[in-house]
């Protein structure tokens, strides 16, 4: 009965993070973050019973359930509009005229794709597994708010990011650093005071508090490497078009659209996998011709 609640639980869980990621109020990634950590400890539950192991043996995998699960859903929006979006061509001279003047594009084949709804005020590469085909995925809201050359360097945003390869490497990273955080949760569990004659009470209340803080540090980490990952894109964009203020116009007006507070560098840590448009707009400044 206790393992129904518990999996019954999940999946209430599992569909109140499907509208939450999908929906506007998706702004940050704050409660996606406390979603992933419950998901996990549910999980942990789940595991250990499936598998018959005592709940405080099973829950040392609560970091690798968690951040699994955390960039699934971080990847969703993206994921529902690749799908959506297979044959809304977009075609926009300057921008085309732009990408056939980029020497590293020469032998890929790149098709522009329009999408809109919630999401739209945004831009992202889709590369095409074992072939040449990239796609540029515009949104709507951002074709109609941006000039034509901040959408110039928007698109050179991205494909810093594809030249870079960020986001192979973004997954690849995170998931290696789930399963360290996973074995160091493991390796302090066995030398600590978890393994005093406490309570079962007290020695989960300890677990959970300890796995929360584990989970953080992948957190924490994995989104620093976000922030490295944007800062180069931001410079190859600034590279590429040799446009400094329009980047920074560009940059204004995703700080007017979507504004973020600076809560101090931990916390944004925390909070954001992008960092601060002012810290963006400094952190490019050199390499303005």
């Amino acid at each position: 009965m206790e393992i129904l609640q518990i999996s019954l639980s999940f999946l209430i869980l599992l569909i109140f993070t499907i509208v939450y990621t999908l929906s506007e109020k998706y702004k940050s990634s704050t409660i996606l973050l406390l979603f992933s950590f419950l998901q996990g400890f549910l999980l942990s539950f789940i595991y250990a019973n499936f598998f018959n192991m005592h709940l405080l043996s099973s829950i040392i995998y609560l970091p690798l359930f968690s951040g699994i699960y955390y960039l699934l859903f971080k990847q969703l929006p993206h994921i529902i509009i690749v799908l959506k979006i297979k044959k809304q061509e977009y075609y926009d001279e300057s921008l085309s005229n732009w990408i056939e003047s980029i020497e590293v594009l020469k032998n890929k084949e790149i098709s522009m794709k329009k999408y809109s709804g919630k999401h739209s005020l945004n831009s992202f590469i889709t590369k095409i597994p074992l072939s040449k085909k990239i796609w540029i995925n515009i949104g709507k809201k951002l074709i109609d708010k941006f000039s034509e050359k901040e959408k110039i360097v928007v698109i050179a945003h991205e494909i810093g990011h594809q030249l870079k390869h960020h986001f192979l490497l973004g997954i690849v990273t995170f998931s290696v650093l789930v399963i360290l955080i996973t074995f160091l949760f493991a390796y302090v569990r066995n030398y600590t005071l978890l393994n005093f004659l406490f309570t079962f009470e007290i020695r989960l209340t300890l677990f959970f508090i300890f796995a929360f803080m584990f989970y953080l540090l992948v957190i924490i980490i994995g989104n620093g490497i976000s922030f490295i990952n944007e800062y180069n894109a931001d410079k190859q964009a600034v590279i590429l078009t040799g446009d400094y203020t329009s980047f920074k116009s560009m940059m204004f007006k995703f700080k007017k659209e979507k504004p973020t507070k600076n809560y101090g560098s931990i916390i944004d840590l925390v909070i954001y996998d992008h960092p601060s448009v002012d810290n963006r707009i400094k952190k490019v400044k050199r390499y303005q011709k």
